[in-house]
């Protein structure tokens, strides 16, 4: 959005917007609608968070629709992955393709008469034309426009043809037409809850007649949103700030139409570490790697909703975990602020340490599940009982990020007896026979219930070969996992089991004889 073409006339003080100058008694229903052209990013998602949280606030429906006009650029199963992923999150819609519902389809890919009805509705009215510009000439006219450092944009040849011209057109070139909306000249403004009063003069500022209907008889954006949002009585838009440039055409084409426009409320850009904004081209924000990652719904809500204002920046600071209940109860879209927000991933991952944390005080059978199905997808076949992989889970609980982190590189001893690559002679050179020593290890190792049971044991061990507790834990550390750091020996011991550490152990005899 530039500034020469959208200027903000006023921004009101957005804290003193009441409910009532946003909803006036009003149905509240708002629609999360993206184009299934690429995986759903994490823009996206968070768009559709605060549309939801904006339905069950005002006790509304929350709709996803598709926006599927543009077939070029389809990926085929994306549309049935988007709803995949709402439901991943918890964002279930109450009206859907999936779903159903009272003003379906809700894929616009099926409601094509519809747009193409509309569009003759307007120029039967004299509100758009007919377009019979080559794509020649319009790429001429744009090089043109750009040699003279004009704005590129159409020049409204075929909006003053006559009727006769028109037929003639017609049957010349066999039906293939557009179809342009004409905008009217002088200050179209509208009220933006994030951004206050804004105003376009789109003729002034040289847009141009935008295309309604293509050639193809397919609608463009701007009609097929417009339609929509009317005929599935929309009362809010709630849409990211790269659209506020594009609200002013949908303001002209509700007025041609003789129509009421929804209320808007446009949320700023979210960027990654690095600076770029979230996009379907970039990896980072593709909200399935997230997912394969490990990260959790409730964890990526919370970051969303922390990015970008909304919440009261000392609700923010506590780093709390909040239930979705409790996000829907303390978002405050007032709040939202007006300049882009930059993704803290290290919040992101703060939560997803708290959402695993809540997960295991809550419900451990389920996270045993869920842990079971990352081993089973990671192809790790272990004859371990539930207890057991219960009581990994319980010493790492607090420690990893995701449970992705059980079945890293550092922690590959769980699974599997480690490849032994350090060096004896740190400990060797110093007289230390480190076979008699393990031999005496393997000998005291029983099925401890405690702590303090298990350091008796092998402390009398440390003792007896006069070792110093660093130099003891370090060996033995290195014997089980092939690392000089990591978890306590004890809580090696509760992962592994009596049995598998005695093996581990002896796999260790092997390779120090």
């Amino acid at each position: 959005m530039s500034n020469s073409s959208v200027r903000i006339l006023l921004n009101i003080n957005r804290g003193l917007k009441t409910s009532s100058h946003l909803y006036n008694n009003q149905t509240v229903r708002v629609r999360f609608a993206p184009s299934p052209t690429g995986s759903l990013h994490l823009g996206s998602l968070r768009s559709a968070l605060y549309n939801y949280i904006f339905a069950r606030k005002h006790e509304g429906s929350f709709v996803l629709r598709i926006e599927d006009t543009d077939q070029k650029r389809l990926v085929p199963g994306s549309a049935e992955q988007i709803e995949d992923y709402l439901e991943w999150a918890g964002l279930r819609p109450d009206e859907s393709p999936r779903r159903g519902g009272q003003y379906g389809p809700y894929l616009q890919s099926e409601r094509i008469k519809l747009y193409q009805d509309r569009a003759h509705e307007l120029v039967e009215a004299g509100k758009a034309y007919y377009c019979f510009c080559s794509r020649n000439r319009l790429e001429l006219l744009r090089i043109s426009q750009s040699r003279n450092r004009e704005k590129p944009h159409y020049d409204g040849k075929c909006k003053h043809l006559s009727p006769a011209e028109v037929k003639e057109k017609m049957a010349e070139l066999k039906g293939q037409y557009a179809i342009r909306f004409i905008l009217q000249p002088g200050q179209t403004i509208f009220d933006d809850l994030v951004y206050g009063t804004i105003a376009n003069d789109l003729v002034t500022n040289k847009e141009g007649d935008p295309i309604i209907l293509k050639s193809d008889n397919f609608p463009t954006y701007h009609l097929a949103n417009v339609v929509d949002d009317h005929s599935m009585k929309i009362s809010h838009v709630i849409r990211g700030s790269e659209w506020i440039s594009s609200t002013c055409k949908h303001i002209q084409l509700y007025k041609a139409f003789g129509w009421n426009e929804p209320k808007y409320i446009h949320v700023p850009l979210i960027s990654m570490t690095d600076g770029s904004k979230m996009s379907k081209r970039n990896e980072q924000s593709q909200l399935h790697s997230w997912i394969q990652s490990g990260y959790r719904p409730l964890a990526m809500l919370n970051f969303l909703t922390n990015s970008g204002g909304g919440i009261p920046k000392t609700k923010q600071d506590s780093m709390e975990l909040w239930t979705l209940e409790r996000l829907i109860q303390e978002f405050n879209f007032c709040q939202i602020s007006k300049h882009a927000a930059s993704a803290d991933l290290d919040r992101l991952r703060s939560y997803n340490t708290k959402d695993i944390v809540s997960a295991w005080n809550m419900a451990p059978d389920i996270l045993v599940a869920e842990f079971k199905s990352l081993l089973k997808e990671r192809q790790i076949e272990l004859d371990i009982d539930d207890d057991r992989l219960k009581s990994i889970l319980k010493q790492y609980i607090g420690r990893i990020v995701t449970l992705n982190d059980l079945v890293s590189d550092e922690n590959t001893f769980i699974w599997s007896h480690p490849v032994l690559d350090w060096s004896i002679g740190d400990f060797t050179e110093k007289g230390l026979d480190i076979a008699a020593l393990i031999k005496d290890l393997i000998s005291v190792i029983g099925d401890f219930d405690n702590s303090k049971d298990f350091e008796k044991a092998v402390l009398g061990v440390m003792n007896k070969y006069s070792l110093d507790k660093r130099t003891f834990y370090k060996l033995l550390r290195m014997l089980l996992t092939n690392r000089t750091s990591g978890l306590p020996i004890y809580e090696i011991y509760e992962c592994l089991g009596r049995d598998r550490f005695v093996s581990y152990l002896k796999s260790g005899l092997n390779y120090v004889s």
